[in-house]
């Protein structure tokens, strides 16, 4: 069998034909086979329900919104004001910055409406001095006295997540009740 060569003009015409015909049936919500996805919403993005989240008691919206890709607190100002109670950040994203936007959009929001979560790595030379110096860094970043939700980022090892530091300066923080 002989294998034809496609030059690049061909390749370019024919993958152009190819995704206006895959983007017209995403767009269009339905399959090749004409039925539609099983995962289309007559309302996508909006908020259906406030669910209970765990054993906080915290009713939280049914879409989250994770911060990493927002520099903007005039965006994260709207998601709010959809009904998204659920905010999610980390010291790490753009070297504290993106606490500091989640800090400047949450200012004047009910703080107790809102489900505030941020995340901090964790290797075997920190102390819990250490860590409980950085949660309050990201305390002052999000201006806000407590968080809702402190998570270990990153974990690469089971040897991360058993840092007896990280474990007893969460209890400390908690107790102080900088961490619910």
């Amino acid at each position: 069998m002989k294998t034809k060569i496609m030059n690049r003009r061909d390749f370019i015409s024919k993958s152009t034909v190819g995704l206006v015909g895959t983007s017209a049936g995403l767009l269009s919500g339905k399959l090749a086979s004409g039925k539609q996805y099983p995962f289309s919403d007559p309302e996508p993005g909006r908020i259906k329900e406030y669910r209970i989240l765990g054993r906080t008691g915290f009713k939280a919206s049914d879409i989250g919104c994770g911060t990493m890709g927002i520099s903007n607190e005039n965006v994260l100002r709207e998601i709010i004001k959809a009904g998204v109670n659920f905010i999610d950040t980390a010291e790490a994203y753009a070297n504290g910055n993106n606490e500091l936007m989640v800090g400047r959009a949450i200012k004047d929001e009910e703080r107790s409406s809102l489900f505030i979560s941020t995340k901090i790595s964790v290797d075997q030379n920190d102390t819990v001095e250490s860590l409980k110096s950085r949660v309050r860094k990201c305390l002052e970043r999000l201006q806000t006295s407590y968080i809702d939700g402190l998570m270990l980022w990153g974990a690469t090892s089971v040897e991360n997540i058993k840092t007896g530091a990280f474990h007893e300066a969460f209890k400390q923080l908690k107790s102080e009740g900088h961490v619910k």
